[in-house]
């Protein structure tokens, strides 16, 4: 009884650290602080290697684009029309756009997509974010491309994955979102993560 009462006396001082539950998910998850910054090509792709492995379908790695002053004013846009974490999944056939929260159970989610056992939450009603995430990383002045490991793309795959991400956000957070790459059928893959490139000369 006395072990249980310092368990939970510890656990309740430790909450009194801290001023939110974000903060304690920070902590947990290994989330560094927030900041967009300008990152070696390197850097990022490293970041990114578990993703990068497979050589079965089309992967691309976008960053924001290093345009000086409106820099910050793009990225706050990506922000602002599509969030990030977030990962998409679109059903080529039927045209359905999942939506996966990298703080939920990534897994359980793909493993109700795979059966046809999907709940209604994961489910994207409208797909306004996708198509503003998809106008983003098409848009030269906004986004640029990193990474293609040049695999011919036929279209004829079934679930295209767009992750709009963040080398900040942690180890613990990318393992959940790599769970997407449990899908069969997968067609292409696509990764905006919120960093600048670097220019020449800095």
């Amino acid at each position: 009884m006395k072990k249980l009462f310092y368990l939970a006396s510890l656990l309740i001082a430790i909450l009194l650290c801290f001023n939110s539950c974000q903060t304690l998910a920070r902590m947990y998850y290994g989330i560094g602080k927030g900041e967009i910054k300008v990152r070696d090509t390197t850097e990022v792709l490293k970041y990114y290697e578990p993703f990068l492995e497979s050589d079965k379908y089309p992967i691309e790695v976008f960053v924001i684009k290093n345009t000086g002053e409106n820099s910050i004013e793009t990225a706050q846009k990506a922000i602002n029309e599509f969030s990030v974490p977030r990962t998409f999944i679109k059903n080529r056939e039927n045209g359905v756009v999942y939506d996966l929260d990298c703080f939920e159970d990534t897994e359980a989610n793909v493993n109700e997509i795979k059966n046809g056992t999907v709940e209604d939450y994961v489910v994207l009603k409208n797909d306004t974010e996708l198509i503003a995430f998809q106008n983003f990383i098409n848009n030269d002045e906004q986004a640029a491309l990193i990474h293609s490991n040049n695999v011919d793309n036929t279209n004829s795959k079934k679930y295209d994955i767009y992750i709009s991400y963040a080398t900040f956000l942690g180890k613990k957070l990318r393992k959940r979102t790599l769970s997407v790459l449990n899908l069969n059928d997968i067609n292409k893959v696509v990764i905006l993560d919120l960093s600048f490139s670097r220019t020449e000369g800095e």
